[in-house]
């Protein structure tokens, strides 16, 4: 084909081409930043949520670790207050013990020392008015619900008044 347009004309229609190619050519551009911009906001939002949920994930447990540091320590003091308190009522325990001991012997037997060993026994140290008097509280203590054993050696039955004597007694 012939071109029948001027030099000066064809110049301008260049430019125009230029002009049209580099206007499309940003106008995709821009269209294509646009929806790039507009595909990777989700995923910005979902990265920026997930760190700030490790955020307060890390403070949750920080704040886990402190409740289950006090819970632990409470823990400890009642575990302490109530060893306490079994070893108190162990106390209450001899001391009734004591008392029963004291009223099985009547006036017939005195019994001057209470001994508790760590192996479960309680070693009694008095005088009986007679050796009778003697053999019969220690049937009495066998009758208890406090002793397994008692034990009392014959060189105790040996005076026939005003017996000396040493017991030791096994508890359940």
């Amino acid at each position: 084909m012939i071109n029948l347009l001027p030099l000066p004309a064809k110049k301008m229609v260049r430019r125009e081409q230029r002009l049209r190619f580099f206007s499309v050519l940003f106008l995709v551009l821009g269209i294509a930043a646009v929806v790039f911009g507009l595909v990777s906001l989700p995923t910005s939002i979902l990265l920026e949520q997930r760190q700030s949920g490790e955020v307060i994930g890390q403070s949750s447990l920080q704040e886990i670790a402190r409740d289950r540091a006090e819970t632990e320590k409470e823990l400890t003091t009642t575990n302490s207050i109530v060893e306490h308190l079994a070893k108190t009522q162990k106390v209450r325990l001899y001391s009734v013990v004591m008392k029963d001991i004291d009223q099985l012997g009547g006036e017939a037997v005195t019994v001057r020392q209470f001994v508790f060993d760590e192996k479960n026994r309680l070693i009694i140290s008095g005088s009986a008015t007679t050796r009778a008097a003697l053999s019969e509280f220690r049937n009495q203590l066998e009758g208890t619900k406090w002793f397994k054993g008692v034990d009392l050696p014959l060189s105790n039955l040996t005076q026939e008044s005003e017996a000396d004597f040493t017991m030791t007694l096994t508890f359940k």
